[in-house]
């Protein structure tokens, strides 16, 4: 009956281990996962910051050329 009792008891023990290795493993992959959730968001944005300078650059520059042909326009029909 001893003999029984200590490997209940170990039983016990090592199933309370394997539970809290198991918990520590989700933790920490859980919190890898945010991590890696974070670096991503982190890169669409700056992705989006990228190529929202670079349409604002682009409408700019049609605009000025189309404020020079405005001007040119009218110097023509002043002429």
């Amino acid at each position: 009956v001893s003999t029984t009792h200590h490997l209940n008891s170990f039983g016990s023990i090592l199933s309370t281990i394997v539970f809290i290795c198991l918990l520590l493993i989700f933790f920490a992959m859980n919190s890898h996962k945010v991590q890696i959730e974070k670096e991503i968001a982190l890169k669409q944005k700056k992705f989006e910051q990228k190529h929202l300078q670079t349409y604002t650059d682009e409408i700019v520059e049609l605009y000025n050329e189309i404020r020079g042909f405005r001007h040119d326009y009218a110097g023509m029909l002043v002429s």
